[in-house]
């Protein structure tokens, strides 16, 4: 049987009969694989150890009919202080989730697996204060690579730029009530001119504040060590916080169609 070598990070372990394990990985080109590791249960084994939630490896594994087989392993980077709490584990499981949700076998994406393991390890650097916006951070530059980024200064219905639609909103002036600003529409995709916006009623829950989308663009561009600089010291910003994993959790629903269990779990912490 064909063999080959990877480096990938434990994004899921299941339970296979008395010792095996299933894990879901994602490889270092950015698909998913899943693989069974034989004995990986048994007491004192090598496996055990260096398949953690989290983990980085080595690994050989040969190719099977349904599920590939690991045969050997080896530790690169453990990611342990990612889980070293509750907490710590919640969030990080965030990253796991959503992982396991857009990484695709046989489908390369060769800057999710650097992302990933970069946001894993701000996990590990960072106090818990400082968490959902490490995982905000996160989850907002995997959607933008991914193709789902949000339109903030360009409007999602006729294109015009932020800078450029005083000449419409003149234009129209006469035939529709174009004041204000515009609108942030989750549905939408991002920004909606006075223009577009005015042809149509959107929902309450489905607009978003204008500061909450400052720091949606500020997070998409800033490094994780930035946001860990940011946040480190931050007081009082639970309410922030809150807003921002609530925006990635409904931006998910609506642009990729998928529920994230981990977000809705932290909400309850």
């Amino acid at each position: 049987m064909a063999t080959y070598k990877t480096r990938a990070l434990v994004v899921k372990k299941t339970k296979l009969k008395e010792a095996d394990l299933i894990l879901t990985l994602l490889a270092e080109n950015g698909e998913q694989l899943r693989a069974v590791a034989k004995g990986a249960r048994k007491p004192g084994t090598t496996f055990s150890a260096r398949l953690e939630i989290f983990s980085i490896v080595d690994a050989m594994l040969y190719k099977g009919r349904n599920l590939d087989t690991i045969t050997e392993v080896r530790s690169v980077d453990t990611n342990e202080a990612s889980r070293r709490d509750l907490e710590h584990l919640s969030y990080g499981a965030v990253i796991s989730e959503f992982v396991e949700k857009v990484a695709l076998e046989g489908e390369e994406n060769p800057v999710l697996f650097p992302l990933t393991c970069a946001a894993l390890q701000s996990v590990g650097r960072v106090e818990a204060d400082a968490l959902p916006f490490v995982i905000a951070g996160y989850l907002l530059k995997a959607i933008s690579y991914l193709g789902y980024k949000p339109s903030i200064g360009q409007c999602t219905v006729c294109g015009a730029s932020k800078e450029d639609y005083a000449q419409e909103m003149a234009e129209f002036a006469d035939e529709v009530d174009l004041d204000g600003e515009g609108v942030f529409s989750i549905s939408a995709g991002g920004w909606v001119c006075p223009l577009c916006s005015g042809f149509g009623e959107l929902e309450a829950d489905d607009i978003v504040s204008e500061p909450v989308v400052a720091w949606v663009k500020a997070l998409i561009g800033l490094k994780f060590p930035q946001i860990e600089e940011m946040f480190s010291a931050s007081e009082d910003a639970g309410a922030l916080a809150g807003e921002l994993l609530s925006f990635c959790d409904k931006w998910i629903y609506a642009h990729l169609e998928t529920h994230m269990r981990s977000l809705a779990y932290l909400s309850r912490l």
